[in-house]
């Protein structure tokens, strides 16, 4: 599905949680770039499917990836690196996310 860039703004100003939003993409923006660091690969194929993983287990589309690895379609070795890179990446937290007993 594509959408427009004035659609995709559109969607961010309706969210409830933008900040909620804004911290699960740089999740997703943390995890791409340490799984191309561990493959050390940053030709275009290897980013896209990094990145499709990426968004796929972001999204709950375990099963999806799984079948797309048994058809051959995503590398096995791709797949683990963003599995371990979402595990790893952090998400940076600031002071109003820290509760005060």
């Amino acid at each position: 599905m594509n959408l427009s860039l004035e659609r995709t703004i559109e969607n961010f100003q309706r969210d409830l949680d933008p900040a909620g939003e804004v911290e699960a993409w740089e999740h997703m923006v943390s995890a791409v770039n340490k799984a191309l660091d561990t493959l050390g690969k940053r030709d275009v194929p290897v980013k896209k499917q990094v990145f499709t993983t990426v968004l796929g287990l972001a999204n709950g589309g375990y099963e999806s990836i799984l079948d797309q690895v048994q058809a051959g379609q995503l590398s096995p070795e791709i797949v683990t690196a963003v599995a371990e890179a979402m595990r790893d990446a952090v998400p940076s937290v600031t002071v109003s996310d820290v509760e005060v007993e």
